[in-house]
This record gives structure tokens, C-alpha cells and sequence, in this order.
């Protein structure tokens, strides 16, 4: 079941791969579809979370997605859990306080 380590991984461009720690087939079991592969590509990488999080019952098959990755030079980038993703960002790509890519919110 996907949990919120999936809100950021739709950011990246494709989910390929991360079929190994949530299952795909659900989406047609449940929803009669096939899956969207697509993410919404506003990182440039694949984002792969629960990476060396000790405890965590996916890290082992994530830290197999990011191997794949490495060998496939697919560019990703990985997280631990606990760890802040937007502190890992180049500056120029973290969104500005009140400043909102939606154009809702505060001005």
C-alpha cells in the first residue's frame, strides 16, 4: 500500500522500478486501468526513499531499485528515512517562501 513516499516519487519522471516494492497489478485490479508509468517529471531524477533506513520493511528491495539505477545510469537520488529531501536540492530548484508554481497562496 502506498504510503507518503509516494507523493514524492511522482515527482519524478517515470516510476519504472519502483514496481518492486508496490504492486503494480493493483492498479488494473482495482481500477480496471493500466498503471501510468509517467511521473510528473518536476525533478530531474528518479527519486528512491527508504534508502539504508534500517527498520524499514522496503529498504532492502529499494537499495536493488538503486543499484539497477546506478547500473542503467538512470539518474536518481536517494533518501533516507528521517532525512529532508529539499535540504539535498540545489537552491535554484527549492521553492521560495510565498512563493507558489500553483499561483495560489499568499502573494
Amino acid at each position: 500500500m502506498p504510503g507518503y513516499s509516494a507523493g514524492p516519487c511522482v515527482l519524478s519522471p517515470s516510476l519504472r522500478g519502483l514496481e518492486a516494492v508496490d504492486d503494480a497489478g493493483a492498479v488494473s485490479r482495482i481500477y480496471g486501468a493500466k498503471p501510468i508509468w509517467e511521473g510528473l517529471a518536476l525533478l530531474d531524477e528518479a527519486f528512491v526513499p527508504h534508502f539504508q533506513s534500517p527498520g524499514h520493511p522496503e529498504t532492502a528491495a529499494i537499495g536493488l531499485i538503486a543499484e539497477r539505477y546506478r547500473a542503467g545510469k538512470i539518474p536518481h537520488r536517494t533518501l533516507r528515512d528521517g532525512s529532508n529531501p529539499f535540504l539535498a536540492l540545489p537552491t535554484n530548484r527549492a521553492a521560495k517562501p510565498g512563493v507558489h508554481r500553483s499561483g495560489y497562496g499568499p502573494p
